[in-house]
């Protein structure tokens, strides 16, 4: 293939490493996210093993880790659909949920198959995905869990930053556990669980200002990557690894070009306007790969430099190499490292081979 997609296990065993040692020195837990990785059970399986529990959004990505006899928990992140949840009892040993009618059913199937299914509520905390909400709902839900026979309440969670862009901090944290101690309250027990978030709550443990009561949390990128937390956090880290994963792509076309299209000006491949800034004839290399493989060519970042990704069309990236340091040729293969976004699909593509390395 004229693109591949090179993984380093060593390197991101050395992030995991690192992130695991500070949580420990702070009394946190990981549950260890691959999801940015999906369908490599070597990725997976490296995660898990160093972790001890595992979690993914997709729940047939889990009942292939189940069946291939891992030695760790298996974590549900995404609620289930009620049409999952046989199959959630049979495979995964913890599930995050919102909806009473789906721990119902849960605790049906539990129950039936003789297991006891582990369940975290979701609370919604401000980014308006999934959680319950009002929030003090979940004391009657919790309530109604500590009567089920096929389920234990471990805690209750939140998620920040995936869709609605909220920051965890520490006063929607604090909500959180004073969410957590009116359950506790209720049910006459400590709640083993209170779990903060993913990446973006780790700024909070680096300056330490994460509640003493968050005790859990739920990174994928910061153990594959490690990049938002160095370009977009604006954290000197140089213990993480930022190249576990290097694309390569070859060039298939060189040549010197106006850099503002001409003609007919309407809209692209995808129903948008884009604009260019004319900034005479400069050379341009086009790659063998486009936004099939990972959709956000914005999240591509050139090894090489003085190249820039001025965009893509389905199937072919455009670079300008104008300001090039070294001599690019066809039939050259050029790197790039890479954001969360474009990991997430060119680990999915099909036309992307997977080499892992070391």
């Amino acid at each position: 293939m004229p693109a591949k997609l090179n993984i380093d296990l060593n390197k991101i065993a050395a992030n995991i490493d690192f992130w695991q040692k500070l949580c420990q020195q702070n009394n946190i837990n990981l549950i260890g996210v691959g999801k940015g990785c999906p369908s490599n059970q070597k990725v997976a399986r490296l995660i898990g093993n160093k972790t001890s529990v595992y979690g993914d959004s997709r729940l047939n990505r889990l009942i292939r880790l189940k069946k291939s006899a891992v030695n760790f928990s298996l974590a549900l992140l995404r609620i289930p659909a009620l049409s999952e949840v046989e199959d959630v009892i049979r495979y995964t040993d913890i599930s995050f949920n919102s909806q009473f009618k789906v721990l119902h059913k849960l605790n049906q199937v539990a129950s039936r198959l003789n297991k006891l299914h582990q369940v975290i509520l979701v609370i919604e905390a401000g980014d308006l995905r999934e959680g319950i909400y009002p929030s003090e709902k979940s004391v009657e839900i919790a309530a109604e869990i500590e009567k089920m026979s096929g389920l234990k309440l471990l805690g209750v969670a939140a998620n920040f930053n995936c869709y609605g862009g909220i920051n965890p901090d520490t006063e929607n944290l604090n909500n959180l556990i004073q969410i957590a101690e009116k359950i506790e309250s209720c049910l006459n027990r400590k709640l083993e669980i209170i779990s903060g978030g993913a990446t973006t709550c780790l700024p909070l443990l680096l300056d330490n200002k994460l509640p003493a009561r968050i005790n859990q949390l739920r990174p994928g990128e910061a153990l594959l990557l490690g990049q938002d937390l160095q370009e977009i956090w604006g954290y000197d880290l140089p213990e993480l690894k930022t190249d576990a994963f290097i694309l390569q792509a070859e060039v298939i076309e060189i040549e010197t070009k106006p850099s503002k299209p001409y003609g007919n000006s309407y809209v692209d491949a995808f129903g948008q306007k884009p604009t260019f800034k004319d900034r005479g004839m400069r050379k341009r290399a086009i790659l063998s790969i486009g936004r099939a493989d990972f959709v956000y060519p914005d999240q591509l970042i050139p090894c090489q430099q003085g190249i820039e990704v001025l965009g893509a069309s389905s199937d072919h990236l455009i670079l300008d190499i104008e300001d090039a340091r070294a001599n690019i040729a066809v039939g050259d293969t050029l790197e790039f490292q890479l954001y969360y976004g474009a990991l997430l699909h060119l680990s999915q593509s099909r036309d992307v081979e997977k080499v892992i390395v070391n």
